[in-house]
């Protein structure tokens, strides 16, 4: 056991620099810079007004700071602000570090750490506030419940969190509808007029320049090629003007588009006919399939080198003849990076290209009430391609059924010696035998039956 006391420098290795405790070991060279960089902060400990020991607790909490586990440590003592005695005949400096130092070693001393800025930990309030009003509740305030209160609490809570109030008023403008002009107008805090704001250019707007105009024909492209309904084109043609700061659509688009719908109408009109078991049927036909052709070639701009197509179905109840131009020798252009709205995406063969010119319900497929449909439409005498199954192909040429003996519509080879071709069919012997027909036996005259009606 010594017999001299402990002088200040002593003192200094029997305490812990973090927590200010009796100290267990040393601070090694390694061990400070490992302090340094897992507090983040730079200690001179050459200085005398910082201890030199470390206790095994905060070691501890140091080892597990250092592994990236989630702890707090203790704050800094600051060094700066105790007070050294100057040194008198005994040799020691009698100030804070000594006193913990002569403590023993479960000795306690209270110490007040001053908590920097940075780690000070805010002082948390809880509030309670009005469902209805947003006012704070508590024992002698005021509760006066009103759409007034409750705007101006709104008011006070969102002007504490400048990025709130940002975002608030973000949402209202963007969800408020504009004026035509693009004008947005919200009510003030404080009553008066209604605050004019204008959104700045989005990038819906920015498709547009000030200068373009979406016509009633861009509109029917977008149609052909969406399929959208005309209650569905009229709505995007809104959505579109309420984008942009001016109308880009041309006015009375609803009107016009209507027309331009309508703008064949005057080519169709509806006929009565008799089936052939003896019902009236009403007929929805173009009045001359010529014109109608023509308008058609017109309107789509195809080229001479073109042929025309009428198909003929009996399906789903309706008897239908359809009307299509296909161009050929097309070579198409190199397709763009993106296929923009208007752009021709439809084959010409395609179902989206073909054009109904004549309809009637319940209507069947017989050779007498296929030509009274051809007779409305005037197709005689029109240069076309036909497209139609086998069993309108045999009406259409005036033959019996296939269940007949001579089944096929190419050549006059029997129902049973179908393996073998027979003599090809030609217009001149359907027409050389339509009559002779109608005198002698069916069979014999290979099934003919009906005068072809082209």
């Amino acid at each position: 056991m010594p017999n001299t006391a402990k002088n200040h420098q002593e003192y200094r290795k029997s305490v812990c620099f973090l927590c200010f405790s009796k100290s267990q070991r040393k601070l090694t060279s390694n061990l400070k810079e490992r302090c340094q960089i897992i507090l983040k902060e730079k200690i001179n400990f050459n200085d005398d007004k910082v201890p030199l020991g470390i206790c095994e607790k905060c070691r501890s909490c140091l080892r597990r700071k250092e592994s990236r586990e989630d702890i707090t440590l203790p704050s800094l003592y600051k060094f700066e602000t105790i007070k050294l005695r100057p040194e008198t005949r005994d040799s020691h400096y009698n100030c804070l570090i000594c006193s913990i130092g002569k403590l023993r070693h479960n000795g306690q001393m209270k110490i007040e750490f001053a908590q920097s800025s940075a780690t000070r930990t805010p002082s948390l309030t809880v509030e309670k506030r009005c469902s209805d009003c947003f006012s704070i509740i508590g024992r002698g305030l005021p509760h006066n419940c009103t759409k007034g209160t409750l705007r101006n609490n709104l008011v006070a809570v969102v002007t504490k969190d400048p990025l709130a109030s940002e975002r608030i008023a973000a949402l209202v403008v963007s969800n408020k509808a504009p004026s035509p002009h693009g004008t947005v107008r919200l009510s003030q805090l404080y009553g008066g007029r209604m605050l004019p704001v204008t959104p700045s250019s989005s990038s819906a707007r920015q498709l547009f320049s000030s200068n373009s105009s979406i016509s009633v024909k861009d509109l029917a492209k977008v149609q052909a090629n969406t399929g959208l309904s005309n209650n569905g084109i009229k709505r995007l043609a809104a959505t579109i003007n309420q984008s942009t700061s001016q109308q880009i659509v041309e006015k009375n688009y609803a009107i016009k588009f209507d027309k331009f719908s309508k703008q064949l109408v005057h080519h169709f009109t509806s006929s009565l006919i008799q089936d052939h078991t003896g019902c009236v049927r009403t007929v929805i036909h173009c009045k001359n399939f010529h014109e109608l052709k023509n308008e058609i070639i017109a309107m789509r701009s195809t080229s001479k080198n073109h042929i025309v197509k009428v198909g003929i179905d009996g399906e789903g109840g309706f008897l239908k003849v359809t009307l299509g131009i296909i161009e050929l020798n097309h070579e198409p252009c190199i397709p763009p990076a993106k296929i923009n709205c208007t752009s021709k995406v439809f084959k010409d063969t395609g179902v989206k290209q073909q054009l109904v010119i004549a309809v009637c319900e319940e209507l069947q497929e017989s050779y007498t009430n296929v030509l009274q449909v051809f007779e409305l439409i005037k197709l005689k005498d029109q240069e076309f391609v036909m497209s139609c199954d086998l069993k309108l192909a045999n009406i259409i040429c005036g033959l019996q059924a296939h269940s007949s003996a001579h089944p096929c519509t190419w050549c006059e080879s029997g129902s049973k010696e179908l393996v073998n071709q027979g003599k090809l069919r030609t217009f001149e012997s359907l027409e050389k035998n339509v009559v002779t027909i109608k005198m002698l036996f069916i069979l014999q005259y290979l099934n003919y039956l009906e005068k072809l009606w082209f």
